[in-house]
Order: C-alpha cells, then sequence, then structure tokens
C-alpha cells in the first residue's frame, strides 16, 4: 500500500539516498536532528479511517535499523512519534499511542542496544500535542517511554509580548515520571 503511494507522489517519500543527505547536512553543520516518524498514516485502515488499527512501524523500524547501522548513526539525537495526532480528534484510542510509543522504544533499543557510553543512543521525544491537559493526560498515559516531553503552543505567530517569559518556564508542564 505505501510502495503504491511512493509511486504516485515521490515528493512524499522518503529514500535512503534522501535521508543520507539529511544526515550528512546535519553531521556537517554539526548538529544532530529530531524526526518524527509517521504514526496517523500508519494506524488507517483500508477505507482511509484513523486510528483504526495499531501502528504499523515496518518503515520506521527499516528506517532506524538503517539509521543505526550508517556512518550517521550518532547524528540523530531522537524521534518522536506522530505530529499533534490528538489535535481536531485524529485519534482517540490513548492505549493504541501508548503501545505505538513502547514499540518505539522496543525498537530503539534493539536496534541500538545499550553499550558503556549511551550518550548516541537516540532519544523519544513525545507526545508533540497540543494544550495543557491532553498533554499532561498523554505523558502520564505514556510514561517512561517518552524521554524529553515535547508540547507545541503557538502565541499568536511570536508576537505575542508574553513569549519568551512562557519559553523560559519550566512550570508549565512537567513530566509527571521526571
Amino acid at each position: 500500500r505505501f510502495a503504491q503511494a511512493c509511486n504516485k507522489n515521490p515528493q512524499l517519500c522518503l529514500t535512503m539516498q534522501r535521508w543520507d543527505e539529511v544526515l550528512k547536512f546535519a553531521q556537517d553543520a554539526g548538529a544532530r536532528i529530531v524526526f518524527t516518524l509517521a504514526y496517523i498514516r500508519h494506524t488507517k485502515d483500508e477505507s482511509g479511517q484513523n486510528d483504526q488499527q495499531d501502528w504499523d512501524s515496518t518503515n520506521a523500524r527499516q528506517l532506524l535499523q538503517y539509521t543505526a547501522h550508517s556512518k550517521y548513526a550518532t547524528t540523530v539525537f531522537g524521534f518522536e512519534l506522530g505530529n499533534e495526532v490528538t489535535h481536531k480528534g485524529k485519534i482517540e484510542n490513548v492505549t493504541r499511542l501508548v503501545n505505538a510509543y513502547a514499540e518505539l522504544r522496543h525498537i530503539i533499543d534493539e536496534t541500538w542496544p545499550s553499550t558503556i557510553n549511551d550518550k548516541h543512543k537516540p532519544k523519544i521525544l513525545g507526545p508533540a500535542s497540543t494544550g495543557q491537559s491532553i498533554t499532561t493526560k498523554l505523558l502520564k498515559a505514556l510514561g517512561s517511554h517518552v524521554d524529553i516531553a515535547t508540547y507545541h503552543k503557538y502565541h499568536g505567530g511570536g508576537k505575542e509580548a508574553a513569549l519568551v517569559k512562557y519559553a523560559k518556564s519550566t512550570s508549565i508542564i512537567q513530566h509527571p515520571n521526571k
């Protein structure tokens, strides 16, 4: 199904050659990147309805294995699973999302086995949500599957005077397990 989508819209598909270019760019710039893995697209059923089946991690697993064995393995800082997945009711099954994060944790742990020095093992970021209450709810549910909490807040296109103060505040949302 996804191979057909790539043939139809190749600009929507990340090839290994393009991924290498992205990783090389980051390495040359002295940066480490965070990459968001598709979640919604990989929970659709045949009719195209979101959140109808468990996350299909096949493509993510292939990408992570390829990355771990590439010369750019240390260039990736972390992976995020989905972007604003609860926005506008895209998903409602939090248990399914938690299971997907647990699976991502398992894939990373088996792909980057523990060593004496884990500083280059990718972190898991999430839930990449909007709204304090849903973010807090998701963080409680995700627990230790998330290393770094991400939260999207839109302040009037960055023109709001309180934005700097808000961005520096650590009291907005605390990970319940950290």
